[in-house]
Order: C-alpha cells, then structure tokens, then sequence
C-alpha cells in the first residue's frame, strides 16, 4: 500500500482524537473511494469516528463493513462487539468479543468489554471469570481494573472500590472509574466525598449525563427522608390538634405544643436537606445554582415530589398561625381546629406525592439504562 494511504490514515486517526470526527469522515470516505481493496483499516477507522461523535448505528454499521472485509482481524471483531455493546445490545456483541480474544489470546481489551457485556446480563461467575483473565494480561492496564470493578459493582463493592481506586493511581483523569467510584461513595452515604467525584467527573466530562442522574438519583433520596418525616409529622401535628386543640380548656397550651412540635419537626427536615445541599454548594460552579435549577428539568417528576412536599409543610405552617390568632381572639374551641384542617390536606397531598413517587421510579431506571455509557 502507498504511502500516501497510510499518512491519510494516520492523520485520520489524529483527527479522531482532537474530535475533529466530521474532518476524520470526509477523509476516510475518501480513501474508501480511492482503495476499495484496501478498506478494511477504513471501515475500522470511520467506526471509531461514528463512535466518538456519539453515532452509534453508524459505528456499528462501519465496524460490520470492516469485520465482513476482514473475519478474522482481531481488531475489527472487537470494534464491533464493543460498539454493539455501547448500544445496548451486549448479548449481540458476545459473539465477536469472543471472537476477538479467541483471534488473539494475548490481547486484553477483548476480555475486558466481554466480562461488561456478561455482568450486564447478570452472569456474574462468567464475567468475573473474564475480567480476571483482562486483568492477568494486562495489570498495568486501569481499563482491566476498571472492567474488574465493574463486574463487582453490585455484588462486592468494597472489592469494586479497590479496583477503581488501582485504575484512578495508574490513570487520575479516569472518567469511568471516578464516576463508579464516586456513585458507591454516594450509595454508602459518604455525601461528600460522592460529590467531590461527581463534580471532578463532569469537569472531566462536561457532556455525560450519567454523573447528573446518578447524583439526582442520591439528591432525590433526601426527598425520601424527608417525606417520611413528613408522614410522621402529620400524625403528631394531627394528634396534637385533635387532643387539645378541639376540646382544650387551655387554648394557649395546646398552641404552644403544636408550635414546638412543628419547629422541631420543621428544623429537621431542612437538616436533612441542607446536608445534601451542602456539599453541591461547595464543589460545584456558583454555589451550585446551575445544577440547581436545572435539577427541574433533568427529574420533573422528582421536582414535583419535592413540591408537593413544600406545598405540606406551608400549609401546616398556615394552619398553626390561624390557630394562634384563633387562640388570641378566644375562638379556639369554634369549630373545627385549622391546624386539623391543615393536617388532612396534608394528607391528601403526601398521597399525591407517594403516586408521583411511584410513577417516577420506572422512568428513572429507564433513564439510567440510556446513559449507562458515559457519553
């Protein structure tokens, strides 16, 4: 082959990795038309340009092209199996990962993507059986322990911690592995360090949308909290209404119970939040006003939750400050308390968020499916 060809190749690759997908194509579709007996390095080459301007059916496409070409390249099987994959279609992309491993035993990346594909459709003794071979071939790889903490990932995430952290020392700019890492740290509680990670990861990333789900995900979780207290406080707000409030020979007893109860139920629910919100103040741009408003957008559902919420407690606030000037007018014992009145809306509200709570966990776990690739 001229040499011609292969510079026009190997500045095609140079293209890809600047991103400059759309110039690498043009180029490549190019050489494609110039030497059709030589297309198979081609078909590869526009596959990993599809892929890295996010076309995924064109990715594929190309890499079939390259594979027809080329059967038994090593390279081209595994640019296809590990594009099928990044789609989705892991049980499509077995075949020619294995394929790929069995082209050449030696090579890593095959067994790495294949112990993925396997974990995904939850056949765990094999996946880690591969990732474990990855692993052997090449330990200085943070790609093998990255796909050796994948596979753990739910079954053992102390061990999937360690194995992220061994690729983060031999690659700190790691994306993958610091997102996976930072997602256990928010699933073990440690709030802060979780976030630290997932606001690293989108410096690193700024278009994954994965981070922001997973993180919306674990803010949502103190929308949870926080709706517990919220059914709880209902119960003692209303109990306190009830005994006192209706009957009570001592108006102003019962106003200051209710009172006390309602700060203190109140002051804890906002702890519950501001130690969430804290720490996304911190690490992320602008006090994390931006992530904030656009959180909204990203989880409506999840925004309703919370509004639904804000929409109990304002009421409980209203209901109590009714019952004090009831109180001071000497009108407490007239008809029904307006702190109970407040109690059995809140009711009726926190049955509404419990239905959009419900509603919203099937499009969430759809939507962690569509971006388990960072992207």
């Amino acid at each position: 082959m001229s040499d011609t060809y292969e510079r026009d190749l190997e500045k095609a690759q140079e293209l890809i990795a600047l991103k400059r997908d759309a110039q690498a194509m043009e180029l490549l579709i190019r050489l494609l038309g110039e030497h059709p007996d030589a297309a198979a390095p081609v078909h590869l080459l526009l596959a990993s340009a599809h892929a890295s301007a996010g076309r995924r059916q064109e990715a594929i496409e190309a890499a079939r092209s390259a594979v027809q070409e080329e059967p038994a390249w090593p390279a081209a099987l595994f640019m296809l199996g590990s594009t099928l994959r990044e789609a989705g279609r892991g049980r499509e992309a077995l075949p020619y990962l294995e394929a790929a491993a069995e082209a050449d035993p030696a090579w890593s990346d095959p067994h790495q993507q294949r112990a993925q594909s396997l974990i995904d459709l939850r056949r765990g003794k094999e996946a880690l059986a591969a990732a474990q071979q990855g692993l052997n071939l090449a330990p200085d790889d943070p790609d093998a322990h990255f796909s050796y903490g994948y596979v753990l990932h739910e079954q053992n995430p102390a061990a999937a911690a360690e194995a992220y952290r061994a690729a983060l020392e031999l690659d700190p700019q790691h994306i993958e592995a610091l997102n996976n890492l930072s997602s256990l740290s928010l699933q073990r509680g440690n709030w802060d360090e979780g976030v630290r990670g997932m606001a690293n990861v989108l410096a690193g990333a700024p278009q994954a949308r994965l981070p922001l789900t997973v993180l919306d995900q674990a803010l949502t979780t103190a929308v949870q909290r926080v709706h517990l207290l919220t059914f709880g406080a209902l119960w003692v707000l209303g109990a306190v209404s009830s005994l006192f409030l209706r009957d009570a020979g001592s108006p102003w007893l019962a106003v200051v119970l209710l009172a006390v109860a309602f700060a203190a139920l109140l002051a804890w629910a906002v702890s519950i939040l501001r130690k969430r919100l804290r720490p996304i103040r911190q690490q992320f741009p602008h006090q994390g006003e931006r992530y904030l408003r656009q959180y909204a957008r990203r989880d409506p559902l999840g925004a309703a939750w919370a509004a639904l919420l804000l929409l109990v407690w304002i009421g409980l606030g209203v209901g109590l400050v009714m019952s004090v000037i009831l109180a001071v007018g000497g009108l407490s014992g007239s008809g029904t308390p307006p702190s109970l009145v407040a109690v059995t809306a809140g009711f009726l509200l926190l049955f509404a968020a419990v239905v959009v709570s419900w509603v919203r966990v099937p499009l969430v776990k759809r939507r962690l499916r569509r971006q388990q690739f960072l992207e």
